[in-house]
């Protein structure tokens, strides 16, 4: 997922997306540890937030140009995104948790071995998936 580099002698820190997302890199401003662990946060739900919905979209999509979008696939678009809004500003561990809550349904999406849209779901969907995953996981272990 996301990964946060300090730069202590410019009291900067560098922002690192996954290399399948192809988003470059930015420098943010810190001030204090918690202020570094709060902005983790905020840029990585943008990110889970950002990609998940845009591919939720983009299955819709695909689906309903095919003539494939059923009452079950809009029904599950339509919870996805749904969920998706209610948690965008809710804490990292509360929209893992949701998202893993909804891991059929996101399956459910999924394209076809055979579709052109199948590495991108692999690639960078399937990995943001597995990670809210571990993450709920690993706080809901510490409990």
């Amino acid at each position: 997922m996301l990964q946060l580099n300090v730069i202590p002698e410019s009291n900067k820190v560098l922002v690192q997306y996954p290399e399948a997302a192809k988003i470059p890199s930015k420098v943010i401003q810190r001030s204090s540890v918690t202020s570094i662990e709060k902005k983790w946060e905020i840029e990585t739900r943008a990110y889970i937030y950002s990609f998940l919905r845009k591919w939720i979209l983009q299955r819709n999509a695909a689906y309903k140009s095919k003539g494939e979008l059923n009452g079950k696939r809009a029904a599950d678009v339509d919870r996805l995104l749904l969920m998706l809004i209610q948690v965008q500003y809710s804490t990292i561990h509360t929209m893992c948790r949701k998202i893993v809550e909804n891991y059929e349904v996101f399956i459910s999406l999924f394209p076809t071995e055979y579709s052109k849209n199948i590495d991108y779901t692999r690639q960078v969907i399937a990995p943001i998936l597995l990670w809210c995953k571990e993450y709920r996981d690993q706080i809901d272990n510490k409990k």
